[in-house]
């Protein structure tokens, strides 16, 4: 099996785009695809700053090399956002995997410890609030680095979001009937008030393309699945779902996904009421948003912002 663009032995072949790919072209090919869909849906423009989430798993390391790499061509600047979530083992992983990226590519990093910050690691967290460790996790993750990120001026958040997460979020939203986060879901969702702009630039990147992304360049990645992730999600099964229908009809998940953000204008929902929190101004549908009543039985949330703005 040869490289369609050389002469030398193929390592990958992309069924969807019906290409047989050396090493050097794949990664060609890989930052080409990342940088058009930056410029189709116009998430990065010249000048800009750019936060990246990076968790230390394979999509996120992918996203912030690629980024990288790109940065220098576009003219826009990256650094790295990293939240500590004090799991034993795991987040121990996933620090020391953000530190090594960093150095490799360069790239300023910031580490928020939600020990420091909260008063508490997410496990001690979940049992004090009550709140389950992956919906405590992701409203954590979201309010902190969207804060963050607003408070140090940075003019967009880039997420290691891949094709397959979007698709398995798109059906689920579709099954469970809930329009309101369907009309949601984007591959840019334009900053509001005090929310900054977020992007997806591996948005048509496949799962399979970031593993073997990572692994041709040699890039620290963790492997460990997240030890309080549920074996059997609803996500799960959708996203094999979409795994079979892509092995009998290649390149479907790509069409689905461009026909959707295409017209998911369609989608018309009337807005619901948004006011500012009254005790840290962020955008909420009540008088005091969820992180907020969360975290304030823990800390008050004036020494939670303090923190955050104070770290280097």
């Amino acid at each position: 099996m040869r490289c369609k663009f050389c002469k030398r032995n193929a390592v990958i072949k992309l069924k969807y785009a019906n290409l047989r790919l050396c090493e050097e072209h794949f990664n060609d090919y890989f930052i080409r695809r990342v940088k058009r869909t930056i410029k189709t849906y116009e998430l990065i423009s010249e000048g800009d700053n750019v936060l990246v989430a990076i968790s230390g798993g394979k999509d996120s390391v992918s996203l912030a090399h690629a980024l990288s790499i790109l940065s220098e061509e576009i003219s826009f600047k990256i650094s790295l956002l990293h939240v500590n979530l004090g799991i034993v083992n795991y987040s121990e992983q996933c620090c020391r995997v953000v530190r090594r990226i960093s150095k490799q590519i360069r790239a300023k990093l910031y580490v928020i410890d939600l020990s420091k910050v909260i008063g508490h690691p997410l496990v001690e967290l979940s049992r004090i609030t009550k709140i389950p460790h992956c919906s405590l996790c992701g409203l954590m993750r979201r309010y902190l680095i969207n804060y963050f990120a607003l408070a140090k001026g940075f003019t967009k958040i880039s997420t290691g979001h891949l094709l397959e997460d979007l698709l398995k979020y798109i059906l689920k939203s579709f099954v469970l009937q809930d329009i309101e986060q369907l009309s949601k879901l984007d591959i840019k969702n334009e900053g509001r008030g005090r929310l900054v702009t977020k992007i997806k630039p591996l948005a048509e990147i496949s799962e399979m393309e970031t593993e073997f992304y990572v692994r041709i360049n040699d890039l620290p990645n963790v492997a460990m699945r997240c030890p309080f992730k549920p074996k059997y999600l609803m996500e799960d099964l959708l996203k094999s779902f979409w795994d079979s229908l892509e092995d009998r009809h290649p390149s479907i998940k790509l069409a689905f996904l461009r026909k959707f953000i295409k017209n998911k204008s369609m989608l018309k929902l009337s807005s619901p009421s948004i006011s500012e929190c009254k005790i840290c101004g962020m955008p909420t549908n009540r008088e005091i948003c969820l992180f907020c009543r969360t975290v304030g039985r823990i800390r008050n949330v004036t020494e939670v912002s303090k923190s955050l703005e104070e770290l280097e």
